[in-house]
């Protein structure tokens, strides 16, 4: 069980998507204007990111790798995710019309957020189990969301300020990302034993 934290752990803060990798950037500098918007993104995104790497771990073990077509893997993935997103879409839209209301703006943006197709993809590079890909893209989706929140907080903040100029906008929001990685970087000595 602690191993499966500390992957957990590893993908929310050591190995962010957003700050380490810089996967999904686009939606950290677009999505981080109002509270509501960012938690309901980051929500979105650590859902499709789990179901995702659920889905793509069976496709994975079940078919490709049994068939030795591993180089299917990256074509079958972004297929998945589509099919992922879509469903979901239709599914909200019958049983929750209300919620998809509300989900209806991020689905389009879920297709296209690269950090969803690279947790299933580490999940293959980094020869995770099922479980530890579950855990793993667990990880990523509350990363990507506390970067949202902490983004947002960050720019109402900012908003406020006397920022030169030339650092208005996404200058200032990607310095403060640059210094939020770094102040991650204390939880990069942790190791499970």
């Amino acid at each position: 069980m602690a191993k499966l934290l500390f992957i957990l752990f590893q993908a929310a803060l050591i190995n962010n998507f957003v700050l380490v990798r810089f996967l999904g950037v686009t939606s950290m500098l677009s999505h981080t204007f109002q509270l509501e918007a960012a938690v309901g993104m980051g929500f979105a995104v650590t859902l499709v990111m789990v179901l995702a790497s659920l889905i793509t771990g069976l496709i994975n073990s079940l078919i490709l790798m049994p068939l030795g077509a591993s180089f299917l893997q990256l074509t079958f993935f972004m297929i998945t995710i589509v099919v992922l997103v879509q469903v979901l879409a239709l599914y909200l839209g019958q049983k929750s019309p209300k919620m998809h209301q509300q989900m209806g703006v991020y689905m389009p943006l879920l297709l296209t957020n690269c950090a969803i197709l690279g947790v299933t993809v580490l999940n293959v590079q980094n020869q995770l189990t099922l479980v530890e890909s579950l855990f793993f893209s667990l990880g990523g989706g509350l990363g990507f969301l506390l970067v949202l929140v902490v983004m947002t907080s960050l720019r109402e903040r900012l908003e406020g300020a006397d920022v030169p100029r030339s650092f208005r906008g996404a200058p200032i929001m990607l310095v403060a990302a640059a210094i939020l990685s770094l102040s991650l970087t204390v939880f990069s000595s942790f190791s499970v034993h």
